[in-house]
């Protein structure tokens, strides 16, 4: 990825007068030499902090034997699992709404609605929106009683657990919601204690709590309480949120937050209460939702296992702690037929770390023949493990349509013949909190058949500017976004409206067919403006595979490299900034979607290939903050999007959306449209150049965390 000349410039300016490393970022190359230039350029990045600028290489061979047969069958219940420090998966919550006397007040909008009800209606929109693998419980205080002194003793003990954390009933979860009366006192301290005691194991988990006061029953203090439960070794995070709260109350709970690295999030109205809930809660439940098929690969080429079109959910066992050192190899052998073009991602599902430094993690993904493993191909991709507010480190690999035509295509000289191939997917790297443990990987494989040139247009050789999307007004509907690209919710309505912590990443889904380019603007509210650096938004589209898609800041003729375009930045499918002000992201898909953009790409930083099968197309939002300055303060965003074009009809893509969960992301497979059957994204003058060097530093360690080191 080439780092915009301006920005490279004035950083190493900058670089002088801080004294800081100048930031680059890992260039992608395909050829037929060894690691070691690769393994370089990561290790120096993990010994400074951050990607240097280097050149990548691929080695020539894979290890195994070149006769595959098929492995063991996976163990739906240990294939692919992963527990709340894991990174996917969910973890255990409960959650305590406040049924003190003053939730009575009718003061939430101009309709006279009450917190109490607010505050139901908030609750059961978090539930219909859960996943059915959560792991989620009830409590509530105050219900009981009245808020008279004669009924502060018994007020103060009026904790009431109204229903255990387990597997998530919706319906009669609702039902106990709608049962909370506001009448009595707040004790927030001991709900704490009992509402961590009722999660499972050791306590580790999370509690979301609402309230509309402070506690009024301390001791204990309810941060006291917090800082108990962490300092007695419990993993726990406490998310909390304050429904018209003062200043007081606002200091109490989010001292509660603070304690335990939860977040805290402010709500005025029915709007804001909505999207703060389903904030806390999405960050509470899980970080990533890893989904897909169970299945355990073969541990060589060797015992690959026999893999259809669709997604997978394996893990990638321990690493090695060393980024020139691949452990963890799973393989699965897979048929393409002459004219059929394989297309491949592998999802690498990083934890976070809080290790206080920067380390590196790969996944390296290799496809070969089953009868040479020598002719291959083979992507990679560096991702820091301190990921906060980034994708996880994905490498992609298309196979070309098979046949004899194939071998014009660079690195397909050897994908001439129909017949078996073998993936394998490695993990290097790992920090020493990560190494030993097991990391989601989620497999896609799809296969699209041959397609007829004179169907389709011809492919695009420049990109093709829209306009921009109007600003959205005050007619977003709030919907929150999905914790991973399994869950991400389908856009109906063209505007929506979102609250976001540090570090989260939310995802969305749009159908999109041939002959349809997409857009999306994003508004992006600046929290705590009043400081320098921090809080910075990213807004990405990504394909079905989740590359990312080729795209071009509307309006603005020829930008496709974002060079010059003020305080936006951003390249491939990706638009950052690290502006302190209210801020608008826009991007739009650079093409249509064509089967015929596999053709050419003569410019390597115009890359069409990524829009050439339709289906759900995803847009990625996050905020970032790697100085930590705005932890626990959320943002607040509103997605606008649509789609321009007529639709076409075309070669489906057998697997593509295909998560194996009988969701609503299934694939349409034969000859239809992918997904279309099935649907039902001086000192003045150097006090400057600090700040905008700090500026800059920070939005290049942010694009640099996910580099792609091979192609």
């Amino acid at each position: 990825m080439r780092l915009p000349t301006r920005i490279a410039a004035a950083l190493a300016a900058c670089a002088l007068t801080l004294s800081i490393p100048t930031v680059g970022s890992a260039a992608t190359t395909v050829d037929s030499a060894a690691d070691a230039a690769a393994a370089e350029a990561a290790t120096g990045a993990a010994a400074a902090h951050m990607a240097t600028d280097a050149t990548a290489a691929e080695e020539t061979a894979a290890s195994g034997a070149s006769n595959p047969t098929a492995g063991p069958p996976a163990d739906p219940a240990t294939a692919g699992g992963s527990t709340a420090g894991s990174g996917g998966g969910s973890q255990p919550v409960m959650l305590i709404i406040d049924g003190s006397g003053s939730m009575k007040a009718a003061d939430v909008d101009d309709k006279g609605t009450t917190r109490m009800d607010a505050a139901k209606d908030a609750a059961k929109e978090v539930i219909d929106n859960l996943n059915d693998s959560a792991q989620v419980g009830l409590t509530a205080y105050g219900m009981n009683t009245g808020s008279a002194d004669s009924e502060k003793a018994a007020g103060c003990k009026d904790i009431e657990v109204l229903s255990p954390v387990g597997p998530i009933d919706a319906d009669g979860l609702k039902k106990q919601v709608d049962s909370i009366k506001a009448s009595g006192y707040t004790p927030i301290g001991e709900a704490l204690k009992k509402a961590a005691a009722e999660l499972p194991g050791d306590g580790s988990g999370g509690i979301v709590l609402l309230s509309d006061g402070e506690d009024t029953c301390a001791p204990p203090p309810p941060c006291d309480v917090a800082k108990e439960l962490v300092e007695d070794g419990v993993d726990l995070k406490i998310h909390t949120v304050g429904l018209r709260v003062d200043e007081e109350a606002r200091t109490e709970l989010t001292c509660i937050a603070d304690e335990t690295q939860g977040t805290y999030a402010d709500a005025e109205d029915t709007t804001s209460l909505q999207a703060s809930m389903q904030a806390a809660a999405r960050t509470a439940l899980t970080g990533y939702e890893a989904q897909g098929t169970p299945i355990t690969g073969g541990e060589d080429r060797a015992s690959a296992v026999d893999i259809q079109p669709g997604q997978y959910l394996d893990s990638l066992p321990t690493g090695s702690g060393e980024i020139t050192e691949s452990t963890g190899v799973r393989s699965y052998r897979f048929h393409l037929d002459e004219g059929q073009r394989g297309l491949l991602s592998a999802t690498m599902i990083q934890p976070w770390s809080d290790s206080g430094r920067v380390d590196y993690d790969a996944v390296k993904m290799v496809v070969s023949s089953a009868q040479n493993e020598y002719c291959m191909r083979n992507d990679t991709t560096l991702a820091s493990a301190m990921n906060l507010g980034d994708l996880p480190p994905s490498a992609f690999i298309d196979t070309g349509a098979i046949g004899p035509d194939n071998a014009r295509v660079e690195g397909s000289d050897c994908f001439t013949e129909a017949g078996d191939y073998i993936v394998t997917v490695e993990r290097t790297g790992g920090s020493d909190q990560t190494k030993d443990t097991p990391f989601p990987l989620e497999l896609n494989l799809v296969v699209q058949p041959g397609t007829d040139p004179a169907d389709f247009p011809e492919p695009a050789t420049g990109p093709e500017q829209l306009d921009f999307l109007p600003a959205p007004g005050d007619q977003a509907s709030p919907l929150g976004g999905g914790t991973s690209f399994g869950t991400a919710p389908e856009l109906k309505d063209p505007v929506v409206t979102s609250s976001i912590n540090v570090g989260e990443v939310q995802y969305f889904k749009v159908p999109v067919k041939y002959g349809q380019q997409i857009r999306v603007r994003a508004d992006f509210e600046v929290p705590g403006k009043d400081k320098a650096v921090t809080g910075n938004p990213n807004l990405w589209i990504l394909n079905p595979l989740r590359q990312e898609v080729t795209s071009v800041r509307p309006g603005e003729p020829g930008a496709h490299d974002f060079d010059n375009q003020e305080d936006i930045f951003g390249d491939e499918g990706h638009a950052y900034t690290g502006s302190r002000q209210a801020t608008v992201l826009a991007l739009n898909s650079a093409v249509p979607v064509n089967p015929r953009n596999l053709d050419g790409e003569d410019d390597p930083k115009f890359k069409t290939s990524p829009v050439s099968f339709d289906g759900f197309y995803y847009f990625a939002f996050s905020y970032s903050d790697i100085h930590g300055e705005s932890f626990g303060t959320p943002g607040e965003y509103t997605l606008s999007w649509d789609v321009v074009g007529d639709p076409t009809d075309g070669p489906g893509a057998e697997g593509a959306g295909d998560t194996g969960d009988d969701g609503d992301d299934q694939a349409a497979g034969g000859g239809q449209s992918v997904l279309m059957s099935a649907l039902t994204w001086g000192g003045i003058a150097l006090g400057a150049i600090v700040v905008i060097g700090a500026a800059l530093v920070t939005i290049l360690l942010l694009r640099t965390r996910r580099a792609r080191l091979g192609g």
